[in-house]
């Protein structure tokens, strides 16, 4: 076996664990709905997220708000929540040449 390269086991391993870390980095970027979706490559997902799902649940929350009397605002967390589990959980289309980013 060739010392400069590595065993398959351990390219595997490093392999995975390069996805978790640009998983958990799409779970970060959602801080901004939308952005976790344009950095695994889901660009149209991602800039309608922030186009048109962003406002609607705005608007939607704040119906609801005068609706039940403040309790619509928990949509604005969902929302966001789900955003971001998106982002997290969905397969990386784009092409990573050499770490994270």
């Amino acid at each position: 076996m060739n010392p400069e390269q590595p065993p398959p086991s351990d390219a595997s391993s490093r392999q995975r664990l390069l996805e978790q870390e640009r998983n958990w980095l799409a779970l970060a970027l959602s801080v901004v709905p939308g952005l976790g979706q344009l950095y695994k490559g889901y660009k149209a997902m991602g800039i309608l997220i922030m186009i048109v799902g962003v406002p609607a649940v705005i608007w939607a929350a704040a119906l609801l708000f005068l609706a039940t009397f403040g309790i619509g605002l928990i949509l604005i967390p969902i929302a966001w929540a789900m955003v971001a589990l998106h982002a997290f959980v969905a397969e990386d289309h784009r092409r990573h040449h050499i770490g994270v980013l």
